[in-house]
């Protein structure tokens, strides 16, 4: 029955092509067109059945993606060697004790202080995925012995220092407003900051919106704001370096993965460093930190409110003022961050001073203390 239909149906088609008259002029120029009786190709249905393939397939391919990240353990790693213990040794490089450290919570952070109470004031910003102390233990002591009353804070979201509960709360606009509340609490009016990672990026904002309260400033390996975003839209190397901040905008996804296997891949962020620049138990000491309650979620909240806040909270950047002396310190063997922008970012400063480290990578403080150091407190006198 279906198979007289199907022939009845060509025929009324091939019976209406017939009487078209531009079909018949177009058999006289070529008679040996068939007639088919096709249908005609909707080229809505094509576009629609196009688009739900994309979509499947960009769907199939974003959670297979996101499977990878997790799944892989190499994923993201700046070695690969898979056995970390070639990198943290148990005879690694120890911490400094701090002898005259003491520990204080100021508006809900954790804050390492060390030095004479009366001296210059000198803040140190570390950045993740670290704590104050671990960044900064082999500067601390030595800057107080220079004179300086040293303040090292855990920031918000870190170790033991206050958790907010949304991505907002750590908008750019609040990091930096915690150090001028700190600054105040000391009743100074002015400080010294040394920044280093997310705490260089709070450094940086310090500059363009709080300058006033800063005597000098100090920026470990990150660039200029304005700088890093013209590099990720015109660089395709920096933006494959920098895939991680997009995969820390997806929650417990991210957490999970940062969690995983007693924190493995966090741990592998060190392995930019040489073998043996971290010891174990400081890698422990490490993870202790991020085991507290919600530390993890904080941390990655700073990237969150990076991307997502400057949706709703723009930030435009600025230059630094000639009135603020600027230190650019940066590890040109940096994996994640380019060290083209090291340049054009101390450009962006109308006075500002830029010394490369030849051979070393992100975590400069940690592999050439001594040096840094020195060019610190070169420029802080």
């Amino acid at each position: 029955m279906s198979s007289k239909g199907s022939i009845k149906r060509r025929n009324r088609i091939a019976a209406s092509q017939a009487e078209d008259p531009r079909v018949k002029q177009l058999k006289k120029k070529n008679p040996y067109i068939p007639d088919l009786g096709l249908p005609e190709i909707s080229v809505t249905k094509i576009l629609i059945q196009t688009i739900i393939f994309l979509f499947i397939a960009g769907v199939v391919g974003f959670f297979g993606t996101i499977a990878y990240i997790y799944f892989s353990p190499n994923v993201g790693r700046f070695s690969d060697k898979t056995d970390l213990n070639h990198f943290y040794l148990p005879t690694g490089s120890e911490l400094y004790n701090c002898a005259a450290c003491q520990i204080e919570s100021v508006n809900g952070l954790n804050v390492i202080t060390a030095g004479d109470r009366k001296g210059e004031l000198l803040v140190f910003l570390h950045g993740f995925p670290e704590t104050a102390y671990l960044s900064w233990h082999k500067q601390i002591e030595f800057f107080s012995k220079l004179g300086y009353f040293v303040v090292a804070p855990d920031q918000r979201g870190y170790n033991t220092s206050i958790k907010f509960p949304s991505y907002s709360d750590y908008h750019l606009n609040n990091l930096s407003q915690d150090i001028v509340n700190l600054i105040d609490h000391y009743n100074r009016t002015k400080a010294n900051v040394v920044g280093h990672d997310w705490g260089a990026a709070v450094a940086w904002h310090l500059g363009q919106f709080h300058n006033e309260r800063l005597e000098k400033l100090v920026i470990i390996n990150v660039p200029h704001p304005e700088v890093m975003k013209q590099k990720l839209r015109s660089s395709l190397t920096q933006l494959s370096n920098s895939w991680y901040m997009f995969f820390f905008q997806l929650p417990w996804v991210s957490e999970a993965k940062l969690s995983k296997n007693n924190y493995e891949w966090l741990s592998a962020a060190f392995t930019m460093s040489p073998p043996g620049t971290f010891s174990r138990s400081t890698i422990d000491l490490y993870k202790k930190a991020w085991s507290e309650p919600g530390a993890i979620t904080g941390m990655l909240n700073w990237y969150r409110a990076a991307l997502l806040g400057s949706i709703t909270n723009k930030i435009t950047p600025r230059r630094l003022p000639a009135n603020l002396p600027v230190l650019m310190l940066w590890g040109d063997q940096d994996k994640a961050l380019d060290a083209s922008m090291a340049q054009p970012s101390i450009e962006m400063c109308d006075n500002g001073k830029l010394v490369m480290f030849e051979g070393i990578s992100h975590w400069v403080q940690h592999e050439v203390p001594d040096r840094v150091n020195s060019v610190i407190s070169d420029f802080l006198i």
